[in-house]
């Protein structure tokens, strides 16, 4: 989220976020995933990572803050960072504060990150717990133009008979639990190898089953696995994939940024060789191959933007995927949706155990 001053006169579409400055980076940690989303600029923040006494117990000579010295490359040398660890009331970490002069946001926020994220890093592990970032915030202090980027928490969501269909088949019951794995997971690598896997999947066993001629004759999808070639379709289609998605979203130019513009247009498969399967890769082979490149390091900002640019179109694949699956394999007896109304329930029982 962007935050722009507009003077009189100015042009509010005139570029803002390439300007040297001296900029204001706050880390804002959280003990749990977000269950709301608070959208302050200043916020409060938690851990689980004590560094000074209570507010309420807290005396003059005692230490009030954390401060944590490094540095990084320039062009022109070395140049040194210092970063302020900020306690709540609690006296536990709740901000970490970088101020440093940059060219632009995205500089900023690459040298502030690259900082802050190792130092999270080092904490989780010497102390064995989680550190986690709830928020990002970027502050240009001459003209006090913002970027917040955030967690964004899930709604409250009405339980209805479409939602409740349940699955015996093991097939699509192991494509629905990556696929939960995947939304439950604060860890954009965890949810990008699970979601890429429902894709994987899929296409191994389509292979298979289509290797034969009669099988391949037979093969019907019930949702096109293509993205539209506008980013007025591209709304249309998100709503659809998304149906608890208010209507109204079809109209939002936020959804725009759902699917990169370079592969409007392009079907699945080729999405997921030509763009997805790198990234994959580079994630997968860091975790588990012997010989895995360890500076890909999640703690790098060039690393979180890449799979933050695709995680979206990737989890909006996965879900049509997955739908078409169910669509293609008939439930088999035994399995029934939830009845519409409670008194239906004997009935319904009464039906299950004749079967």
């Amino acid at each position: 989220m962007w935050v722009r001053n507009v003077r009189k006169g100015e042009d509010p579409q005139s570029p803002f976020q390439d300007r040297p400055d001296k900029y204001r980076v706050v880390f804002t940690l959280s003990r749990h995933p977000l269950d709301k989303q608070n959208l302050d600029f200043k916020g409060t923040g938690d851990s689980f990572v004590q560094i000074v006494r209570p507010e309420t117990e807290r005396r003059p000579e005692d230490p009030d803050r954390l401060v944590v010295f490094s540095s990084h490359t320039t062009s022109t040398g070395v140049e040194k960072i210092e970063m302020q660890g900020i306690p709540n009331k609690e006296g536990r970490l709740a901000q970490c504060v970088v101020e440093l002069n940059a060219a632009s946001f995205t500089e900023a926020d690459r040298i502030a990150f690259g900082a802050a994220s190792s130092f999270f890093s080092t904490l989780a592990f010497e102390l064995d717990v989680p550190v986690r970032l709830g928020q990002l915030n970027i502050e240009q202090t001459t003209t006090q133009n913002a970027s917040m980027t955030y967690a964004c928490p899930y709604p409250d969501v009405h339980l209805t008979s479409a939602g409740t269909d349940l699955s015996n088949l093991s097939y699509v019951q192991s494509l629905l639990s990556l696929y939960r794995e995947g939304i439950n997971s604060n860890s954009i690598n965890y949810q990008f190898l699970c979601w890429y896997k429902v894709l994987e999947g899929i296409t191994w066993k389509r292979t298979e089953e289509l290797s034969d001629t009669t099988a391949r004759a037979r093969f019907r999808l019930r949702f096109p696995e293509l993205l539209p070639d506008t980013k007025e379709e591209l709304r249309k289609f998100v709503s659809e994939v998304f149906p608890l998605l208010d209507p109204a979203g079809v109209n939002d130019e936020r959804w725009d940024h759902v699917a990169p513009a370079e592969v409007l247009g392009w079907r699945f498969n080729r999405i997921r060789q030509e763009r997805l399967e790198e990234i994959r890769n580079k994630v997968a082979h860091m975790l588990s191959a012997p010989g895995g490149d360890l500076s890909l390091s999640p703690d790098t900002q060039s690393h979180r933007v890449e799979l933050a640019r695709w995680i979206s179109l990737l989890r909006l694949m996965a879900r049509v995927m997955i739908r078409n699956e169910k669509a293609r394999f008939p439930q088999p007896p035994g399995v029934f949706a939830s009845p519409p109304q409670d008194g239906h329930i004997s009935e319904w029982r009464e039906n299950f155990r004749k079967v």
